[in-house]
């Protein structure tokens, strides 16, 4: 009977194809990637391991199966396969890069990117850039997924750097994901400057074709398909093709998606699984339909962000080393230029690099329940701390090295002196601190050069190794003083028990309950304390789920005892003691200027052990200013200034805003407030607030800052619950500085150099021994800025064949800048921020004529 059978088999006519799903939609492309998290499941270094070893896997499958795709989701991977692989391999993946059917993200890392410099901004697609090459890989396209929302800027950063595509794979689990109609997909997301990308926001996120599409079997993706492409046409979706991402955390290849697609493909006509690369997807619906996208603009940062507070001290220390980073390339670029330093180009890629990494959407502390072990963990937790420790050496050392240069060639022999330098901003008129390394004598005295005047300072030091003094810097330029004997400067204040200080008109009183401002005073007797639920200067906490609601309870540590200085020049400090003599808190009230500053210290070692049922508690600071509502709120982000709500995307989280300098909030009745907090980036309006709130909150009058999120135990594998350590190795007290401003009706709020000065005021160096040739000038300027610009960067090129100038304008800049130079200039050029030249510019003598555009970043070329 079996024979029969067979032959009747064979005879019959083959079946008919399957029509699928009706749908106008008719391909599914789908691109299959690994999704980057440095950490989280793994330590830093076995990811890197682990990211060689699955391009590895992806080659093997690639050679097996000429359908196979592979998007290598950020640069960091394609680094340290370079790093890691063999000559055989890279040149196997530069075939198939080749053949474009491996393609490469052009964001180095999946970024934290409300948290980051502008200028840490402007070279988010340089380590990719830098490797691609070699590879012969197209960078048409960045992924950017798990975090929910990005910086307004960004699609300028893409764009000026080539980049035409966006693919965006959104975690969505505690909201914040930008609301884009589904019939808006894609959409060109466009820049304060007018650059965009085209850009799609996935329906689920990254791992959609395994939850939401069902690309594992014939049967689960015959049913998601048939609910999903409906969904789609019903939204209004105009177009014939969908993208779907299919990729999971730091996870490996597999044939899976091929052979799912070759099985689906042969039984079904409707609709055609793709396997793709993303730019063969968004080349489709531009070659198919042309520029018919919709246009979006707007901010989605800010709700991840806030997390990263569960590691301050690493956080803080980072903050403070970004800020810095800029002004030590500046002046290692002046150093090349005027004394024929090396160009430290490999220092500075480590710091950039460094940075980037740091600030990741990955990150230490914790770690997810049940993903790693404890000595996972604790490895994991080590690893970003010696990241972190590493990187501010770095900039720590570059800076210092390019202030010794420039103190080389300006300090003349004979003489110690002290020597501010300022080569990124704008004329900066304000308060200078020093450390002069060793205690000094009391009769020191600070002498301009230029006229014999001594400089009014004041001692910050009770052993007299710290001083300040208010002084004006030259814009793009550098001050000197020379140091000498004979001066009068009061002896350091003596501190008395006290709750009231008053300097220049102004007063500052604090509640002897709490340590918390009572009253603060302008010199026309105007009380900037607002009468709110918070308390100025006070300390917040809940627990996280609390928080998440925006519930709050006010801390009050036991045993206070407040203490004032005597009466002192330039500013005047009242402080807050707790239990064992440790400075809880510094005030500092300022005599020539509205501002007051917070230096508020938190000891891990002294907060409540937080059970892992608890998950963390979370520690904030806040500031209640006496302003009538509705406030407005404005954030300096890496992109500059902006209105949250207004200038955000839709759906965008609301609850919590990302800061790259600081924020001003401004009073219905033209009052404002200013705050740049100096060691977390995380601002709250009022208590804080976890939650993805769809509007900004009006009525706050609050201005705070999230200083500590605090866990102690956290779930390791096999379900145990254990104590962690998250910064190992780290101080236990973690600084949280604050510097606060404030001014009525009628007077501008501070522009966004202002807030930058703030976060990172000229640098200053104290020179025991002179080394110049004697005559040298009292200040100078490294090149001078005419128009509504301001200066990101000044560094050499990456090709080091010359000097690169970045440059941001205004929102209403006039039609050009002059930027000016100490000497003549050969040419000149605009570039990309990939640094290719684009247009030749008019250079007379000395002076390059930049022409400008509202909010435009312009990088200006200068060829040795």
């Amino acid at each position: 009977m079996l024979l029969p059978l067979l032959l009747a088999a064979a005879a019959a006519p083959a079946q008919a194809p399957d029509p699928g799903i009706s749908s106008t939609i008719q391909w599914v492309y789908v691109v299959e990637m690994s999704h980057t998290d440095v950490g989280f499941t793994d330590p830093p270094t076995v990811v890197a391991q682990i990211v060689h070893d699955n391009l590895v896997e992806a080659l093997r499958l690639a050679d097996l199966d000429p359908s196979f795709r592979w998007t290598v989701e950020t640069g960091f991977q394609l680094e340290q396969f370079d790093r890691l692989a063999s000559a055989a391999d890279k040149a196997r993946l530069r075939a198939r890069f080749q053949e474009r059917r491996f393609a490469l993200g052009a964001g180095y890392v999946g970024p934290h990117s409300g948290i980051w410099s502008e200028e840490l901004l402007d070279r988010f697609v340089h380590p990719a850039a830098r490797l691609a090459g070699g590879y012969g890989a197209r960078l048409s396209c960045a992924l950017l997924d798990d975090v929910p929302g990005y910086t307004l800027d960004l699609p300028r950063v893409l764009a000026r750097s080539g980049v035409e595509y966006l693919l965006t794979g959104p975690n969505d689990f505690v909201g914040g994901k930008p609301d884009i109609p589904l019939a808006d997909r894609p959409f060109w997301w466009e820049a304060p400057d007018g650059s965009r990308v085209l850009t799609w926001e996935t329906y689920g996120s990254y791992v959609e074709g395994f939850t939401d599409w069902g690309l594992t079997d014939l049967n689960r993706a015959y049913n998601l398909l048939g609910q999903r492409l409906p969904e789609f046409e019903a939204a209004g979706y105009p177009y014939d093709a969908v993208l779907v991402m299919r990729g999971f955390d730091n996870a490996g290849p597999s044939l899976g998606m091929a052979d799912l697609a070759a099985q689906w493909n042969a039984r079904y006509d409707n609709p055609k699984l793709v396997l793709a690369t993303p730019e063969e997807f968004f080349r489709h619906l531009r070659q198919t339909y042309g520029d018919v996208f919709p246009t979006y603009r707007g901010d989605a940062a800010g709700l991840w962000e806030s997390g990263t507070q569960i590691t301050p001290a690493t956080q803080a220390a980072l903050r403070r080393a970004l800020a810095r980073l800029p002004q030590a390339e500046a002046l290692q670029a002046v150093a090349h230029a005027e004394s024929g330093r090396a160009w430290p180009r490999e220092l500075l890629r480590e710091a950039w690099n460094g940075c980037m990494l740091y600030l990741e959407h990955s990150g230490g502390g914790a770690g997810w329940p049940g993903l790693m072990t404890l000595a996972e963990v604790d490895q994991q937790n080590r690893e970003f701390v010696a990241l972190t420790k590493r990187t501010v050496k770095r900039v720590d050392g570059l800076l210092r090295r390019g202030l010794e240069d420039l103190a080389a060639r300006q300090v003349p022999a004979g003489e110690s002196g002290l020597i501010v330098a300022n080569p990124l901003g704008g004329v900066f008129e304000g308060l200078i601190e020093v450390d002069c390394g060793a205690p000094q004598p009391p009769d020191l005295a600070l002498v301009d050069p230029a006229t014999g005047a001594p400089q009014p300072f004041r001692w910050l030091a009770d052993d007299r190794s710290r001083l300040c003094f208010r002084a004006r810097v030259p814009a793009h330029g550098w001050r000197r003083w020379r140091v000498a004997g004979g001066g009068s400067a009061p002896p350091p204040p003596a501190w008395t028990a006290g709750t009231t200080i008053s300097l220049g008109g102004r007063s500052l009183e604090l509640d002897p309950l709490d340590g918390t401002v009572r009253r603060l005073t302008d010199a026309a007797g105007t009380d900037w304390v607002g009468a709110d639920v918070h308390r100025f200067g006070g300390i917040e906490h809940g627990y996280h789920q609390a928080t998440f609601f925006g519930i709050f309870t006010p801390l009050v540590p036991p045993g206070l005892q407040l203490q004032v200085e005597e009466p002192s020049p330039i500013l005047r400090r009242a402080r807050v003691i707790g239990p064992g003599g440790t400075v809880l808190a510094e005030y500092r009230l300022h005599e020539a200027e509205d501002r007051l500053d917070f230096l508020g210290r938190f000891r891990r070692s002294a907060l409540p052990f937080v059970p892992y049922d608890k998950h963390s508690e979370h520690y904030a600071v806040t500031f209640p200013f006496a302003l009538q509502t509705p406030t407005e709120l404005l954030v300096d982000g890496p992109g500059g200034r902006f209105r949250p709500g207004a200038d955000s995307l839709p759906g965008a989280a609301l609850g919590s805003f990302s800061l790259d300098t600081g924020a001003v909030l401004r009073g219905a009745g033209g009052r404002w407030a200013s705050l740049v907090p100096r060691d977390s980036p995380i601002l709250h309006l009022g208590e804080m607030n976890g939650a993805p709130l769809g509007a900004v909150e009006d009525d706050e009058i609050a201005l705070t800052t999230k200083a500590v999120q605090h866990a102690d135990e956290t779930e390791v594998i096999g379900g145990a619950i254990v104590r962690f350590e998250d910064e190992p190795g780290m101080p236990d007290e973690v600084p949280q500085d604050c510097v606060l401003r404030f001014g009525a009706a009628g007077t501008a709020p501070p522009p966004p150099e202002q807030l930058r000065h703030d976060l990172a005021p000229p640098a200053a160096l104290w020179v025991p021994a002179g080394a110049a040739a004697p005559g040298q000038p009292a200040q100078g300027r490294f090149f001078r800025l005419e128009g509504d610009v301001r200066a990101l960067a000044f560094k050499r090129t990456e090709a080091d064949d010359g000097y690169l100038l970045r440059l941001r304008a205004g929102p209403r800049p006039g039609p050009v800048a002059v930027v000016r130079f100490p000497r003549p200039l050969r040419a000149a050029w605009t570039t990309d921020l990939l640094e290719r030249k684009e247009q030749w510019l008019t250079v007379q003598v000395d002076r390059v004529i930049v022409p400008l555009e509202p909010n435009a970043v312009v990088s200006v070329f200068l060829p040795d």
